[in-house]
């Protein structure tokens, strides 16, 4: 899911390869919003359905190294942290 801007005879196409990349892309893509307007619409609803997925995906990610991390769930973590904190002051 990286993406690839590369710019061609007036409009350009996004290849997702990797998240990282995909993210910088779609920056770059609106900065040239303002000058290249052809399926510029498409691309943006697009993207907005993509992201939204992907932060689906995010969170599933963060839990799971939360939980190898801490042992524990994402919404025990701040009591976890606090008994780290208890152990470390004594």
């Amino acid at each position: 899911m990286s993406s690839f801007l590369f710019l061609q005879k007036g409009f350009y196409k996004i290849k997702l390869w990797t998240v990282k990349n995909f993210i910088t892309s779609l920056a770059i893509y609106f900065d040239y919003n303002k000058i290249f307007y052809r399926k510029q619409t498409k691309i943006k609803i697009l993207s907005i359905l993509y992201l939204e997925s992907l932060n689906e995906e995010i969170m599933k990610i963060r839990e799971w190294i939360l939980s190898k991390v801490y042992g524990v769930k994402d919404k025990d973590r701040k009591d976890k942290v606090k008994e780290d904190k208890r152990v470390i002051n004594r």
